[in-house]
């Protein structure tokens, strides 16, 4: 009947890109459990910096309008799931993002590119929005016979992040139907060698709603 949709875009580029000759092949852990070769890039400088209760975070600046790369990495052995179920939360990346300060720090990041597409009707359908995938949804203020309802929302993502920046996109698709993320200096190490997530942020925006785009990263 109709198709509804939703997108949003992101390119930027690092505010100190990595240099390519130091981006080598290191292990990383699929799912904290299976080693694989993955493209690493290290970076090391001055960045803002947060570690508390073993959770690593790090920001990394894009060139314009503010907007930052924020990766956390939880403790060793967690995993990630039960990391979000327990302890992710609004207040904690709030937390992360008010407490980075400027430390001296070697990092290691994966190169990455991912995309992926699920359904959200099961999970919003627990979010209490059953009634709109029923024949009993009434969207009269849409069409007027009453007819349509929600047949499936779609979400898809891509994300790439190499040494020059980054590149995501996000789209929901709502479709209606009718019915029937050498130590001169001391520096301290971020190795993100096993699951962990990436966020974009822009801190100009007001508290709750720096968050523009959220990722876990399990499997590379």
């Amino acid at each position: 009947m109709m198709i509804l949709l939703n997108a949003v875009y992101f390119k930027g580029e690092w505010e100190v890109p990595f240099n390519k000759n130091d981006t080598h092949l290191k292990d990383f852990m699929n799912s904290g459990k299976v080693k694989k070769k993955v493209e690493m890039m290290l970076g090391k400088g001055s960045f803002k910096y947060y570690e508390q209760n073993e959770i690593q975070a790090i920001k990394l600046p894009y060139k314009k309008d503010h907007f930052q790369a924020l990766v956390i990495l939880p403790p060793k052995n967690v995993n990630l799931n039960s990391f979000i179920q327990s302890d992710l939360n609004q207040n904690l990346i709030n937390e992360i993002i008010k407490g980075t300060k400027k430390e001296n720090v070697i990092l290691i990041l994966p190169k990455f590119q991912l995309a992926n597409s699920i359904s959200l009707v099961d999970s919003l359908g627990k979010m209490g929005m059953q009634i709109c995938f029923s024949q009993e949804a009434n969207f009269c203020g849409m069409r007027k016979e009453k007819d349509i309802y929600i047949g499936d929302v779609l979400h898809k993502t891509f994300l790439k992040v190499d040494e020059l920046g980054t590149e995501a996109a996000a789209v929901t698709a709502v479709d209606m139907r009718l019915k029937c993320r050498k130590k001169e200096i001391e520096f301290k190490e971020m190795t993100v060698n096993r699951p962990f997530f990436f966020f974009i942020i822009n801190e100009r925006l007001p508290e709750n709603n720096q968050l523009l785009f959220m990722s876990k990263i399990e499997k590379l």
